[in-house]
């Protein structure tokens, strides 16, 4: 089959470590009493851990840029600028690109 698109897999491997941070910071924000906050950046992380490693194994989905403005919303809510960065890096590859990572 060869191998993946650079883009699909620069693009999926920063939503992959988007995804992880923003479940992190779903985990910290759970430990406080704000718990049931935890709930959107906890399902942001885990959709994006689920798109980029789709497009990542070059099986493209349709709600790729849904998903990275989604985790980019859950970023700036739970003030994460780690994932906010990757996923503006992602948003960008994607916009290179998007025949490669569009279902």
């Amino acid at each position: 089959m060869g191998s993946p698109h650079p883009a699909g897999t620069t693009a999926g491997t920063l939503m992959v470590i988007s995804g992880s941070a923003n479940l992190l910071s779903a985990a910290a924000i759970s430990f406080t009493c704000l718990g049931p906050l935890a709930v959107v950046p906890a399902l942001a992380g885990i959709a994006e851990l689920v798109v980029g490693l789709a497009i990542m194994g070059r099986h493209p989905n349709s709600r790729v840029q849904l998903v990275s403005v989604l985790g980019l919303l859950a970023g700036f809510f739970t003030a994460n600028p780690v994932s906010m960065g990757l996923e503006i890096a992602s948003l960008i590859t994607q916009a290179r690109n998007p025949r490669q990572l569009e279902g």
